[in-house]
């Protein structure tokens, strides 16, 4: 089973927060339906998001007008590409880049120079073009265990060093 991160500050995003409640749940569907991948570009009919979502086809037509002219998705043919996909997965590393490479061979290439085509200055890292998203400042982690210090003076102190006297002599 896929997984896939929605921040809940979606619901206070300025591109979200103006969509019609169907083209939210549309908007939803289309981050999180079970034929999207790594890359955000996979084929999804119209047939499909209908018995998914319920919704009646000229929502879906008006939708994707909404989505594609405000450059939040794009569509071709039966196939869709959703730009902020690749950000929200929250993967790195090697193993991630050949399975892009993998799920890209399976995109036909015309599919595939479509979608690159398309302008994306249009902030491409986020779902709205404001900066939306807490930013974690931190530079480094810190350790707040509290450590258990036994003062020399203490029983436990000296057992504890007649415990390490016996453990080193017996090497």
């Amino acid at each position: 089973m896929k997984t896939r991160i929605i921040y809940t500050k979606i619901w206070e995003d300025d591109f979200f927060s103006t969509l019609t409640l169907k083209q939210q749940l549309l908007f939803l569907f289309l981050l999180t339906n079970a034929r999207i991948g790594l890359t955000g570009m996979y084929e999804l009919t119209d047939k499909t998001i209908k018995n998914n979502t319920k919704l009646r086809a000229e929502d879906i037509t008006l939708a994707k007008e909404v989505f594609t002219n405000a450059r939040k998705v794009f569509f071709k043919e039966s196939w869709v590409y959703v730009v902020n996909a690749k950000r929200l997965n929250g993967y790195h590393g090697e193993k991630l880049n050949k399975a892009v490479s993998s799920e890209l061979s399976l995109i036909p290439l015309e599919v595939y120079q479509y979608f690159k085509s398309v302008d994306l200055s249009v902030n491409p890292d986020r779902v709205s073009v404001f900066s939306d998203t807490t930013k974690n400042h931190k530079s480094k982690i810190i350790n707040h265990k509290s450590e258990t210090i036994i003062p020399q003076d203490s029983k436990a102190y000296e057992i504890l060093k007649q415990t390490a006297k016996g453990v080193k002599g017996m090497n």
